[in-house]
């Protein structure tokens, strides 16, 4: 026990930690013998005694141990050397492309490092690191056999000689379950003596790995501006080079699931918003590839959740126009994931006893929930909104192609989608207290409340132009074919002038029936209470009710005539549907009229309008005497 160490590193995963029960069966050994990570002991501690004043120490370990290796190679005093002996480690190049052609050990450890890297804090251990390596001070070799992988995990200095499972490396020492033996060699001279010598003979078949370590290491250092850094920062994030574990799924069934550039790029952006939001709005361009781009979002959160563990029994949830729900369905199954999509139309009819099981719980027991048409849930009183904010996803994907900016109550639909938790806490505070302000002092703040709720919603938004687009199509134009081989681009709009072929006759009629849509009144669109803001200016000053009044019959006058013009551009058949009704159609053209429950068939009844401006004002509004036009005291 002399020579046990006096200091205990502190595991954070030790058994006083988390309260475990020490074992009923067995005994943990004496940790200067057979060195372990766990309760108050580390195989840190004891290499760090052995290690501390030792002249020429030898090291076996693994080529993920590097960083470790480097920190006590930085340590080196004058008097002490080091060997090194790199071996491999047991799984290939994370993330290699398949390739016949065989990789030297030199240019796997490269690769493995490169993509890596290090931190900034640890450059200054790795210049320590290369001047005691011009020094002369590191002896360090690799042992490649073809077939072979050099797996050895030893320790040998002058007074012992260790050998285990213990790489290296902080996880080896410190954390991870390890089992190791060590001998001392003044108590166990045979084993100790054995051990070395197996070292020694690995040591000299090794060929000499100095010159690629050192390149290695200076490799990972790179001189750079803060201009250089913050722009390196940027193009890794926007282009998305750092995501491209999470953007390669490959199918059996569907080799061809290569994402085009943009979509990569859409998807790694996606990521970092939820890596750092929790929830993500893609509001690309129409014909940017959403449906693929989705799908393969879908997968790559997915795939995160299980690479971090975080992975529970929600599963995911699609939510689709019911058009497309075929053509999620398809990307979704060739992206090797499971779920079902769900069309919105559900959403509308989730009171339904066997729909509420599928639906609704659907929704809610998603941890990853995706939302196509994302602008058609932005009326909070709608039921398929309703349903939609009962989610309790850990993280939603919303995908539109309309971009968001529209009113108030949009936004804060939106906002509790996304999930408001998600938000700075300031700025939806600030936003409620702007709710609760009367209309004046509303009026006045409300530019300036929106633009801070859509610069917050901007936080969580991926969105390209078909401008941006074309741009990127046109650095990798060969990378953007479809399933066809064709070449895909934005076409140029260019706006060309053309006759239509109208004789002189339609046009007389289609000038006289303007002239008659003129003398309609648009009693169909003057119903209903006037809101009360509508008789007070943006500043909150009030407005004469007599200039409300004229202003609303104007607006009923005007939506009178568009709706008569819109449906006579449509065809004669709609714009006489839109007068006399779908029955009345089937007489005047005879044809067949489908039954229909929309809101073309109009019966106006005169009788069932009875005072239809008596209510029109709000209760309690003084109103001055109004002189009323003829036809509106019938």
């Amino acid at each position: 026990m002399a020579d046990q160490p006096h200091q205990y590193f502190k595991d954070e995963f030790s058994p006083d930690s988390e309260k475990r029960r020490e074992p009923s069966e067995g005994a943990f050994p004496e940790v200067s013998r057979l060195p372990h990570n766990y309760g108050r002991y580390t195989v840190d501690e004891v290499l760090s005694t052995d290690l501390k004043y030792e002249k020429e120490p030898f090291i076996v370990t693994g080529y993920t141990s590097l960083l470790r290796v480097v920190k006590l190679i930085s340590g080196l005093s004058e008097k002490q050397d080091l060997r090194l002996l790199i071996g491999n480690e047991p799984f290939p190049i994370a993330n290699a492309p398949m390739s016949l052609a065989p990789v030297t050990f030199p240019e796997e450890v490269k690769e493995y490092w490169l993509k890596k890297r290090i931190s900034l804090l640890q450059y200054p251990e790795v210049f320590n690191a290369l001047e005691k390596m011009r020094m002369g001070q590191v002896d360090a070799v690799f042992l490649e056999i073809p077939g072979r992988m050099m797996h050895a995990k030893m320790v040998i200095t002058h007074d012992i000689a260790m050998l285990g499972s213990s790489n290296f490396s902080d996880a080896g020492l410190r954390r991870n379950i390890e089992a190791n033996v060590r001998f001392k060699r003044e108590d166990e001279t045979v084993r100790y003596e054995e051990v070395r010598d197996y070292a020694e003979a690995l040591f000299s078949l090794a060929d000499d790995y100095r010159e690629h370590l050192k390149a290695l290491l200076e490799s990972l250092l790179k001189e750079s501006s803060w201009e250089d850094c913050i722009a390196r920062a940027c193009s890794e994030l926007l282009e998305g080079h750092w995501a491209k574990k999470y953007t390669t799924y490959t199918s059996l069934s569907n080799p061809d699931m290569a994402l085009w550039p943009s979509q990569r790029q859409g998807v790694a952006q996606a990521l970092w918003i939820i890596e750092n939001l929790g929830s993500v709005l893609v509001a690309d361009a129409t014909g940017s590839g959403k449906t693929r781009m989705g799908t393969a979002l879908q997968r790559a959160v997915f795939d995160r959740l299980v690479r971090t563990g975080n992975l529970r029994g929600g599963g995911m949830s699609l939510i689709s126009p019911p058009g497309v729900v075929a053509g999620w369905q398809k990307e979704i199954l060739s992206y090797g994931l499971s779920h079902r999509p769900l069309s919105q139309a559900a959403l509308s009819f989730a009171d339904r006893e066997r729909i509420d099981d599928l639906v609704t719980q659907s929704i809610k027991q998603a941890q990853i929930l995706s939302v196509d048409e994302a602008h058609n849930y932005l009326n909070a009183g709608a039921k398929r909104a309703q349903v939609l904010l009962r989610n309790l996803a850990d993280h939603v994907l919303l995908f539109t192609a309309t971009p968001i900016n529209r009113s108030a109550s949009d936004l804060l639909c939106l906002v509790n989608i996304l999930g408001a938790d998600n938000f700075d806490p300031q700025v939806i505070d600030q936003f409620n207290r702007w709710l609760r302000l009367d209309v004046k002092s509303m009026r006045a703040a409300r530019e300036e409340q929106l633009e801070q709720l859509k610069s917050e919603i901007a936080r969580f938004t991926v969105r390209r132009t078909k401008r941006e687009l074309n741009r990127l199509i046109d650095k990798q134009p060969a990378a953007y074919h479809n399933k066809h081989n064709v070449p895909c681009r934005y076409p140029e709009h260019k706006a060309v002038p053309y006759a239509t072929g109208e004789s002189e006759a339609a046009i007389a009629i289609g000038l006289q029936i303007r002239g008659l849509s003129e003398q309609l009144r648009g009693v169909a669109y003057i119903t209903g209470e006037i809101d009360q803001s509508a008789f007070l200016t943006p500043e909150g000053q009030p407005i004469e009710p007599e200039r409300v009044f004229k202003r609303r019959l104007g607006m009923a006058k005007r939506s009178a005539v568009y709706q008569i013009m819109s449906h006579l551009r449509s065809s004669r058949v709609s714009a006489y549907a839109h007068i006399a009704g779908d029955h009345a159609v089937a007489d005047f053209f005879d044809i067949e009229a489908k039954e229909l429950k929309g809101h073309k068939e109009r019966y106006l009844s005169w009788k069932s309008m009875i005072s239809p401006l008596a209510s029109a004002f709000p209760k309690g509004l003084a109103v001055t005497v109004i002189y009323l036009n003829g036809w509106l005291t019938l």
